[in-house]
């Protein structure tokens, strides 16, 4: 149960963190003083390079090329969120869930194994990988 909270603090604290700068400074600070396009642009690909540190994919091309995709296509979705509502509670609640859930209920997170183990019987690699990543 300890692990399951820390594990969940971290996701909060990770997720308010980076909403407060991608959304709540870089994207509100561009659409301000330059245009909502040029914010959502920016957002999305600072959020998408950001993850290569993450995921510590650096230097792997098609790792890195994966990494930016997905994440910065939820970088998007929480830039669109966030551009509609003009509020950065909602980006904040998706941004939430998605980490949460992901990290702390499947431990597919830094905290390793949290609550639920997947079954790695199935070799995620090839079109199994594939279809699985989509």
């Amino acid at each position: 149960m300890a692990k399951f909270l820390s594990s969940s603090f971290a996701d909060v604290q990770s997720v308010l963190n980076e909403e407060l700068v991608f959304r709540g400074v870089l994207l509100y600070g561009l659409i301000v003083y330059i245009s909502q396009r040029t914010g959502l642009i920016v957002s999305v690909a600072a959020f998408g390079i950001m993850h290569w540190f993450t995921y510590g994919v650096l230097g792997n091309a098609l790792g890195m090329a994966l990494v930016f995709i997905s994440n910065g296509l939820m970088g998007y979705v929480f830039a669109k969120a966030y551009i509609k509502t003009n509020s950065i509670v909602l980006p904040v609640g998706l941004h939430l869930g998605w980490n949460w859930v992901n990290g702390s209920i499947f431990s597919n997170g830094l905290s390793g194994t949290v609550l639920l183990v997947s079954d790695q019987s199935i070799p995620m690699e090839g079109k199994f990988a594939l279809i699985s990543f989509l």
